[in-house]
């Protein structure tokens, strides 16, 4: 597993950022606090995520795909 925190500025990002990670094969979930939900799900995503800085976790060895798909969204 590897984990990456990004941030989330708004809707518009979140629907982007699940718009990308919808068309990955590997399992990834999105952490805020005590809160995990699929960070492929929409409703899941905007429930927890639009306006904050949140973890991916990735439930792969190597990042591969995903890596260019969340490139603009991690915490700099």
């Amino acid at each position: 597993m590897i984990k990456i925190d990004i941030n989330l500025k708004n809707e518009k990002e979140a629907v982007e950022l699940v718009s990308k990670l919808s068309t990955c094969s590997v399992n990834i979930d999105m952490i805020y606090g005590h809160y995990i939900v699929d960070a492929k799900s929409i409703l899941g995503v905007l429930s927890v995520a639009a306006g904050k800085t949140v973890t991916l976790a990735i439930y792969a060895d190597e990042i591969g795909d995903v890596e260019d798909k969340i490139r603009d969204f991690v915490k700099k």
